[in-house]
């Protein structure tokens, strides 16, 4: 239970700090804290889309898998809802217009894609894995990241497309919207586990275990 209140308290102040700030210096800040403060109990995924990558690695089970990812977005649906209970509204994510989805979703795929093999490679190969600055390079990974405009997170995504719904201050989620903003990363998701098999898994000094459990299980 602990790991799965450590994911939803890390999306709610990730949530804080990409909505409240837009600043990418401060989301990756937010998140290399979150990091270094969750990893030992849950692995400080905060992101389905790493969620998934790591399952897809053997980190976390199948079972494991759904309520890691449903504690993530009840933590960003929480932030949304202090946000209103505040400030009497929700503050919106940060999206592309609807007339450049296309390009939204090109982001959204390729960018996750990129922050959930660099997870992989600095927690899961036994080269990095116990290294002191993992959480330093994830972050800064993320602050690079967070400079293009979109979320590279479903939860984010997720959360404040029911909370605006819920709120009567937004439409009900829309499926196109919905598949670039949840569907497109989670897909990344699955090409960085992929990739990363590909790319790494025959390098001894990168040595992985696909199926080795996580020190915090």
């Amino acid at each position: 239970m602990k790991r799965y209140i450590a994911e939803c308290g890390g999306a709610f102040f990730l949530a804080m700090a990409v909505n409240f700030t837009g600043d990418a210096m401060a989301i990756g800040l937010m998140f290399m804290a979150l990091f270094y403060m969750f990893a030992p109990i849950s692995g400080g995924h905060m992101n389905p889309a790493v969620s998934l990558a790591k399952f897809l690695r053997g980190q976390i089970t199948m079972l494991e898998l759904p309520l890691y990812m449903l504690a993530q977005i009840v933590g960003a649906c929480l932030f949304f809802a202090l946000a209103y209970g505040i400030f009497g509204a929700i503050i919106p994510a940060r999206v592309i217009p609807a007339d450049a989805l296309l390009g939204a979703g090109t982001f959204e795929l390729l960018l996750t894609m990129i922050f959930c093999l660099i997870f992989l490679i600095v927690t899961t190969c036994n080269k990095f894995k116990d290294g002191h600055v993992n959480g330093m390079v994830i972050g800064l990974t993320l602050t690079a990241l967070a400079t293009f405009p979109g979320i590279y997170n479903p939860a984010l995504a997720l959360g404040s497309m029911l909370s605006n719904w819920f709120a009567g201050s937004g439409a009900m989620p829309g499926l196109k919207e919905v598949g670039i903003y949840v569907g497109l990363p989670l897909v990344g998701a699955i090409i960085a586990a992929f990739k990363f098999k590909f790319m790494y898994s025959d390098l001894p000094e990168y040595h992985v275990n696909d199926h080795g459990r996580s020190a915090h299980h």
